[in-house]
Order: C-alpha cells, then structure tokens, then sequence
C-alpha cells in the first residue's frame, strides 16, 4: 500500500498530481492531517484535489489546534516563545506536529491495514533544498520514501512543475498561527488576508498568560505583541527546517 502524506503545499501537491498525472506510480490514498487552523486557501486548494475524483483523499483530526490550545490546556503542544521577567526569550517544545499530523496519519494508515508483516509505504513531500528533514518511521507498519529526492527536485522546481501542470494557487501549508513563520510570511497575511491576521493577533493576546506557565508567551520569536511587531524586511531562516517529524509545511 502506497500512501501520500499530503500537507497540500507545494511539494506534497506535486507529489500528489505526478501521481495522479502518471509520472509517478499510482499512489493508493493520500491523508491530510487536519489541525482545523489552517490558511483558508488550503482548505480551498484540497477541495480542488479532491474535485479531480482520482487519488482518494482521506481527511483525519483530533480537533481544532487553536481551540484545543485555548480551551483543554493542550497550549504546550505549540512551540510558543516565552519571556520571563528578565526579558529572556525562550521557546516551548514542539509536540503538534507529532499530536495533529504524525499521529493520526499513522492511525488512519493502520485502519487501511498497515502491519509490521506488510507495512505501508508513506509519501513524504521533502525536496532537495530539505534534505535534513528526512527521517525514517519510527513505527514496524510503516517506511518512509521521498519521491522528489528520487527525482532531484528542489522546490523551486516544484513549483515550476505545477505552473505547467496546474492553474490554481498553491499556498504554504502551515496553522495560521504557527510560531514558525517569518516575517515575510506575516507581514503578507496582514496585508492580504485581514480576517486570518486577526485571527492570529487575537490568539496572541489570549495565550499571554498561560496555566501553569510563570512566563508570558507570544507568537512572534521577538516575544512582543503581534500586532505591535514591526517585520523585517531581511530574508530569515526558514524555522520549518527545524521541523520535528518534516510533516509540516509541505
């Protein structure tokens, strides 16, 4: 069984429609690990996958993150920054990943039949500028493979690759509001998308002051007030490489 770990960004998309076009084998299913925080363009962008009636795409959940992280205290799953009163900006472990993507992608592949006699093998969207994100499963039901390192496809490439091959929009995919993002990514959904910025800002000034955490917490790494950063123009280091199982943001 051949199943695609879709996050509905580029790479993972690619990866998808090589599939369904023919360039790569035919995948069995692709799973998309909902967090329920999600850009609205994906959410739009995976209807459209699904609209083409080929691959089957499943969609599993343990519930809205955003919600989760306000009301049942699960906020340490988020790589959240603190500050203490001395102005030292520290960040939380990140579990999310693991608890909203990880997790429920492999209980959904078990459900399909996965076994450690026949595991599952599962599509991972990693590029070659990414190569430091590949890791291999941790569980007997399931190995991992990365198409677009067979291919020797970055993701500049994979976007070309989808200019040809599809007409609609592919965005990042990543939870609205993500402690990960740089300021590119933040200054664009301010000036293009109000409604999820306000999102994101009202998040922010609800986890200042956290149960069980001395500390206040942010969103933003500067440990300041979303809507009172003033972004960076200079490029910054793609935090997403830093990513726990590379599940995120493909």
């Amino acid at each position: 069984m051949k199943v695609i770990s879709l996050g509905a960004g580029v790479q993972s998309t690619t990866m998808y429609l090589m599939s369904c076009y023919g360039e790569l084998e035919r995948a069995d299913y692709a799973i998309f690990a909902d967090t329920g925080w999600e850009p609205q363009g994906v959410y739009d962008h995976l209807e459209r996958l699904k609209a083409l009636n080929e691959i089957p795409i499943e969609v599993v959940t343990i519930g809205t993150l955003r919600e989760r992280a306000l009301n049942n205290d699960n906020f340490a799953a988020m790589p959240l920054y603190t500050k203490d009163e001395k102005n030292k900006v520290s960040q939380l472990r990140r579990q999310c990943t693991r608890e909203y993507k990880v997790a429920p992608l492999q209980k959904k592949i078990r459900s399909l039949g996965a076994t450690a006699k026949n595991p599952a093998e599962v599509w991972i969207g990693i590029s070659t500028d990414e190569v430091q994100r590949m890791k291999d499963s941790f569980v007997k039901y399931t190995y991992h493979r990365w198409p677009l390192i067979d291919l020797r496809m970055d993701r500049q490439q994979c976007k070309a690759w989808l200019a040809e091959h599809w007409e609609h929009p592919v965005a990042k995919s990543a939870c609205i509001g993500c402690p990960f993002h740089d300021d590119g990514f933040w200054q664009e959904m301010k000036d293009n998308r109000p409604d999820e910025w306000a999102d994101a800002v009202e998040f922010d000034k609800a986890i200042r002051q956290m149960p069980r955490l001395r500390d206040q917490t942010f969103l933003h790494r500067s440990a300041q007030p979303l809507d009172e950063v003033v972004f960076s123009d200079q490029d910054q280091l793609d935090l997403f490489i830093n990513e726990c199982e590379g599940m995120c943001g493909i």
